[in-house]
Order: C-alpha cells, then structure tokens, then sequence
C-alpha cells in the first residue's frame, strides 16, 4: 500500500506540473498572437496613414500654380478630376488619421538664393508645399509623419529669378490707331510681372516708302532721327533702333503715344517688336491700325 501511494502521488504531482506548463504554454502563444496581431494592426494604421500623406503632396502639386494660396491649415477635396484646396482643416480619414496640407511663401535674396531673412523677397513663382498626417496608434501614442517639397512655375514665371524679361511682357495693338494719317497711338506695352522690365530696342516693319522719324514712349521720346538714339536719320522699315533705355515698373502698363511718319500709313500692316534688357524680346506681328481722328 505505501509504494502504490508513493507512485499515485508521483502521478498526480506529473499532471499537476504538465497542466502547469500547458498553461504557460497557452499564456505565451495567446499573448504571441495578440502581440502579433497588434503589431499588425500598427502595421496597417501606419502604411495607411504614408499613403495619406504622398497623396496629399502629390495632390497639391496637380493643382494649378495660380490656384494655390497660402494656407496653414489648409485641406483637400477631389471633385470630378481635379484636387481643390481648401483653407480648413484638417481632414478625417480612414484609420483615425487626420490630414492637414500647407502652401507657404519663398522668400529669395538678391541673387535668387531661397533665404529665412526678413529682408529676403517673397518669389511669387515659388511654394513650399506640404503634407501633415496624425494618428493615435493602438497603443496610445501620437505619431505624425511629414513629407514637404519646393514647387515653382518654370513654364510662365511672373517674377525676376525665372525666365526672361519678355515672358512677364505683353504688347496691347488692339486699339492701335493712326491720328492725322502719318502718327501711330494706343499701343500699350504691358508687364505682367513683380519686377521691372527695360525697353533697349525698338524696330518695326510695314509695307510702303514712308519714313519713321520719332518714337514716345508714355511722355519720354526714346528715339528721333536727330537724337536721342541710334542711328541717325530718317529710318525706313525694318531698321533697328537702338532707343533711350527706358523701364516699365512692376505689374504697370507703358503707352506709345506717338510713332511718327512721314507719309500717310492709314491701311499699311505693321509688326513691332520690343527688345528688352535680357535680350529677350516681344513682337506683335500683322497688324492694321484704325484710322483715328
């Protein structure tokens, strides 16, 4: 009897000790799977919230340069085919994430070098564009990811660090007329842009003998056949005339009040052409003023 209660009790105390480690076993691999489980689920808030993100900033650079406009809580919406901006946010999106995008100045230095300083000149060609996402992760912690980029108008800049004097100019010959038969008036040479463009050159051409004499530029006379200006003399058409430097400031419009001939030119077609300080140039071409009074 007392060996075979020796061996019962041996038996049981292995049960006890069998249930004792299937049950940390158990433990361990149900605590395994909640673990990996939530390490999926911050896998997937997180991949969730990087695609949010790209697509905020690829989303603000589909937008068209002239529609942007500085925001610091600005948000999105998708309507039909195109992204628009909004200047509230943020947005909420799926996973309990919330995005907020940015459109900020530039400011550039004297020689067009992005700068922090006060005394630096905000560019109008350029933003600096960002994308902002935000979340609670399941264990409780705020994770923010950032994604930000420099866009500027290469293709039509309006300001002095991109492109040429001609692209911020534009020559007005929709009123262009002629008074008393022989002085061409109302051609308005427009620019566009936030820095001052220089008139150097002037040249024109039309079809007839006549003669070009003097060219005004609003009350200044930029060239004559006897001064200021080169060359000398009556000038015939075609001929390029080196004029007076004259400038037309920022986002202001210059008149031609007077080109004067020295024959009748009503019903001649004309094409003038401007050369600025760059070197670049604007040219209206084909033109047949009306005959004023």
């Amino acid at each position: 009897m007392e060996i075979f209660s020796k061996k019962r009790g041996f038996v049981f105390l292995d049960a006890l000790l069998s249930l004792g480690l299937a049950s940390i076993f158990f433990s361990g691999l149900i605590g395994y799977f909640l673990t990996a489980n939530q390490t999926s689920g911050e896998g997937f808030q997180r991949q969730q919230a990087l695609w949010s993100v790209q697509e905020g900033l690829e989303a603000l650079q589909t937008i068209d340069f002239g529609d942007l406009v500085l925001t610091s809580v600005g948000s999105l919406t998708f309507d039909g085919d195109e992204w628009l901006l909004g200047s509230s946010g943020p947005e909420s999106l799926a996973s309990n994430i919330s995005r907020t995008v940015h459109v900020e100045e530039v400011r550039r230095d004297e020689s067009c070098l992005i700068t922090t300083a006060p005394s630096g000149t905000v560019d109008p060609d350029s933003y600096y564009l960002e994308s902002e996402v935000t979340w609670t992760s399941l264990q409780g912690h705020i994770q923010t990811i950032t994604l930000n980029t420099l866009r500027t108008q290469w293709d039509a800049p309006t300001g002095s660090c991109f492109g040429s004097e001609a692209a911020r100019v534009s020559i007005d010959i929709s009123g262009a007329s002629w008074y008393g038969k022989k002085q061409l008036r109302d051609i308005y040479i427009e620019n566009n842009g936030t820095s001052p463009v220089t008139i150097t050159k002037v040249q024109m051409w039309w079809n007839n003998t006549s003669t070009m004499t003097q060219v005004y530029l609003d009350l200044t006379k930029i060239w004559s056949s006897t001064g200021p200006g080169s060359p000398l003399g009556e000038q015939f058409s075609g001929t390029l005339l080196d004029t007076e430097d004259i400038a037309i400031a920022a986002e202001d419009t210059a008149e031609i009040p007077k080109i004067q001939f020295t024959d009748n030119m009503v019903g001649s077609t004309l094409t003038f052409y401007i050369e600025l300080g760059d070197g670049s140039y604007v040219i209206a071409e084909n033109f047949i003023p009306v005959e004023g009074s």
